[in-house]
């Protein structure tokens, strides 16, 4: 979910994943976002933003990661969508089994959306990375794929999402 006026822009985003295979859950996992833009001119903009994840499988109760930082929008058209971020944050990791994760964290972003034929094909590609200081570990969320417009603002999703963690 996004809003945006000529200075402002914030950005809503959730995703809750569960599966099953032969009456065992195999995956089980959620994220959560909000992130509020604020455009010094057409192009440059600070955010603030928070990011809430949980997985199951992954040994992880709860990732908390609040932070700030600086963006370039390099076009915000229809056609094109293209921005990146980089910024600081505060990085903190509730894991089932071992020792909790407490530290400060670089993050950088890109954001990416092509629509390749006019009102009925768009790509896209969204990548969130976090290096956090004290273990020396990255972490790295990406999701990709294509819309296809169903009917005004609604459309059929096809997408890859993929996690990584250096140090699980």
């Amino acid at each position: 979910f996004i809003v945006k006026t000529h200075r402002h822009r914030l950005t809503v985003d959730g995703a809750f994943n569960y599966a099953d295979a032969d009456g065992s859950t195999n995956t089980r996992n959620s994220t959560g976002s909000i992130k509020y833009d604020f455009f010094q001119t057409e192009k440059i903009y600070t955010y603030a933003q928070v990011l809430t994840e949980q997985d199951t499988f992954a040994n992880l109760n709860l990732r908390l990661t609040e932070g700030l930082g600086i963006g370039y929008q390099f076009s915000d058209r229809r056609k094109l969508r293209l921005s990146v971020e980089a910024g600081v944050s505060y990085y903190d990791e509730n894991r089932v089994v071992g020792e909790d994760t407490k530290s400060a964290a670089g993050r950088w972003a890109v954001n990416l959306e092509y629509e390749t034929t006019p009102k009925w094909l768009q790509a896209y590609h969204r990548q969130e990375g976090y290096y956090t200081i004290e273990s020396s570990s990255v972490s790295l969320r990406a999701v990709q794929g294509i819309r296809l417009p169903v009917r005004d603002q609604f459309g059929m999703f096809f997408e890859s999402d993929y996690r990584f963690n250096s140090k699980p």
